[in-house]
């Protein structure tokens, strides 16, 4: 069983409490998706890489305005499963969670919640559970890249064999396919 971002949108929408406020749906440019190229912030060129995972940024209220994330936005977990990392990316903090999925011996589904601000909470080794708040979206405000606050989630199954150390950015965006298995989050 591979994680699906579509289950994961109503577990961001009832932390945030946005079905009580004025959610009408999330909003994303084409940039923000699985596999393009495109940039969705600045002068909305062209990534050197394919984009790893799913950018989650923005919905539409009830009235039809566009509402951006901003650093009170907390990010749950997924699904259940152990820390295994915490590294630093280009905008914050990436947490990457170790889930018990795969039916292969030899590897193991991992999820990555980047540029976030890890809960006081959260630690390598912790155990988590569905739902829990591991951590809140981080200001982006300040840095060169003038990326609008977001979530970037990534679901990937790597080798067993590559210590928990090694995943990181630096690894993820190697061309690694012998060891990393990116999935589409919305298939």
């Amino acid at each position: 069983m591979i994680l699906k971002i579509k289950d994961y949108f109503d577990q961001i929408a009832l932390c945030n409490n946005f079905f009580f406020a004025d959610f009408s749906e999330w909003l994303f440019y084409n940039g923000m998706l699985f596999g393009s190229y495109e940039k969705w912030w600045g002068d909305f060129g062209l990534r050197s890489n394919l984009h790893e995972g799913i950018d989650i940024a923005m919905y539409k209220d009830k009235y039809g305005k566009t509402k951006w994330f901003d650093t009170n936005i907390k990010i749950p977990a997924m699904a259940k499963g152990g820390i295994i990392n915490i590294c630093n990316d280009f905008l914050g903090k990436s947490l990457i969670i170790e889930h018990e999925l795969s039916q292969n011996k030899k590897s193991r589904i991992i999820s990555v919640y980047a540029h976030v601000c890890v809960a006081k909470n959260i630690y390598i080794g912790r155990k988590i559970r569905k739902g829990d708040i591991i951590a809140n979206v981080c200001d982006t405000s300040r840095k060169k890249s003038n990326i609008p606050c977001h979530v970037h989630i990534s679901i990937m199954e790597v080798k067993k064999k590559i210590s928990n150390h090694f995943l990181n950015w630096e690894f993820f965006e190697v061309n690694n396919s012998d060891l990393v298995k990116l999935f589409n989050p919305w298939i």
